[in-house]
């Protein structure tokens, strides 16, 4: 069956993964996923809520691992982080709070990790992201850093500045992943469901 809907889907060609977004044969531009990430979803009544992993202390390229200490402390905690769809910067949501969780509490992790809780939008765009989740085809975590060295080739002191939904395949580290997803009434609790 073939939709016109934009929706996300999976491709794998000569070994490289992408997950566009489409409307039936057509890969969208990034004016056209502003437009969706601009534009009201169809269900602004329903809360739909994430928990990933952002980071573990895997060892990466070069020998190094990220100083999860670092990052958790109180300079690097934020009020809202913003939820981006893949490479194209477009906010699709906010992660609400990040917590350090020991080595072995968090199954398939190296070491300790960093897990967030967030919420998902209620633009169109956030609302295709979502339904991406749900079948398996946007599962993967990526943040983006900014960074500056404390002293030169000594320990770079890091800032999260944003975290990136993708396929499972587009992070560096292979723990940094949903691991769940959950959707319930937009005002439960006090909570409002805010626009990303």
């Amino acid at each position: 069956m073939t939709t016109s809907a934009p929706r996300v889907v999976l491709l794998r060609h000569e070994g490289e993964v992408y997950t566009p977004v489409m409307a039936g044969a057509r890969v969208l531009e990034l004016a056209e996923l502003a437009a969706l990430a601009a534009a009201p979803g169809d269900r602004p009544d329903v809360a739909r809520w994430f928990c990933c992993v952002l980071l573990d202390e895997m060892e990466l390229e070069g020998g190094w691992r990220h100083d999860l200490a670092s990052l958790a402390t109180s300079r690097c905690r934020v009020t809202r982080l913003p939820l981006v769809l893949g490479d194209s910067g477009l906010r699709i949501g906010d992660v609400e709070t990040i917590v350090r969780h020991p080595p072995e509490a968090v199954p398939g992790v190296v070491g300790s990790c960093l897990v967030a809780t967030g919420r998902f939008g209620t633009t169109k765009l956030a609302e295709i992201a979502w339904t991406a989740v749900q079948a398996g085809i946007l599962r993967g975590v990526c943040i983006e850093l900014d960074a500056e060295e404390t002293e030169p080739g000594l320990r770079a002191l890091s800032t999260l500045r944003a975290v990136r939904l993708g396929d499972l395949e587009s992070g560096h580290v292979p723990g940094a992943r949903v691991l769940a997803s959950w959707e319930e009434p937009a005002f439960a609790e006090g909570r409002v469901a805010r626009g990303a």
